[in-house]
């Protein structure tokens, strides 16, 4: 499906700096909305972060999604990027201990509701708690997500944009795919592991760490089976769009960084059979 070794190579090419400007864009929008309830707020900053940074994809890139995108163009100085760390720091950081990062996500539910669906999820429930007691508290939690969530659509539609920039068939699938997910749900094995690739890239520019993919080979074999059935896809093309996002988790090390990425494969369903397939090996 693509060069692999290209893409190892390109993957693993040192980065021209390891000096990360995601805070800037986050102090940006906190400085846009410094009126706003700080949940809001932070709903803007999310939102800025996924939408602002530069949207890296390689020519040989199968599933779209880097952290490349977190270096600095050295465009900024060394001054700015420390003052929008002071002032995203004054907002207080979140960490493991209250569940903002090392942890599974609920990759299946997501995976079923796709973004259009998540904002769909929060307005329903906007409109649900209107006549609740305390509604401008959760009024402001569920305007921060939707921010968020549209911050992330546009994260799609801004790799897609830059894979047509770069050229090529699999890019321009990509592509397509990425524009599909930025409002309906993944319907094949493809555009489920795209999903799920753009989700833990996203949580990355968040700035949370060791954020698991889980039982990916549950999550992703509905989609799969499916589109074995279907005579859509072969076991070798599935492990070459896994190979060629697997890859990318070594991407945060040239950047001054790391990252604990755990896949669980195997084991066993809740009714105690064995829950390995031909994904697990995959």
């Amino acid at each position: 499906m693509n060069n692999f070794d290209a893409l190892k190579k390109a993957v693993f090419e040192p980065a021209a700096t390891r000096r990360s400007c995601t805070d800037y864009y986050a102090a940006r929008a906190f400085r846009a909305h410094l009126n706003d309830n700080v949940v809001v707020a932070r709903g803007y900053a999310a939102a800025a972060r996924f939408r602002d940074h530069k949207k890296f994809v390689y020519p040989d890139d199968l599933i779209l999604g880097s952290v490349r995108g977190k270096a600095s163009d050295g465009t900024l100085t060394e001054e700015q990027l420390v003052r929008a760390e002071r002032l995203v720091e004054n907002y207080g950081n979140h960490f493991f201990r209250i569940n903002h990062d090392h942890y599974a996500p609920n990759y299946p539910d997501v995976l079923r509701l796709g973004v259009g669906g998540l904002i769909s999820k929060i307005r329903a429930s906007r409109a649900a708690h209107r006549l609740d007691p305390d509604f401008a508290k959760k009024k402001n939690f569920l305007d921060g997500a939707e921010i968020a969530m549209l911050g992330f659509r546009d994260m799609f539609l801004g790799y897609a944009e830059a894979a047509e920039k770069v050229g090529g068939e699999e890019l321009a699938k990509a592509a397509a795919i990425c524009r599909k997910l930025s409002t309906h749900e993944p319907e094949t094995f493809r555009e489920a592991l795209q999903f799920v690739w753009m989700c833990h890239v996203a949580f990355l520019y968040e700035k949370r760490y060791a954020m698991a993919l889980g039982r990916l080979d549950q999550h992703l074999w509905p989609y799969y089976e499916a589109d074995k059935a279907a005579g859509r896809i072969t076991y070798e093309e599935a492990v070459s769009l896994l190979r060629s996002t697997f890859i990318k988790i070594g991407e945060s090390w040239l950047l001054g960084g790391d990252d604990v990425v755990n896949i669980a494969i195997g084991g066993v369903k809740r009714d105690g059979t064995t829950a390995v397939n031909e994904l697990t090996y995959a």
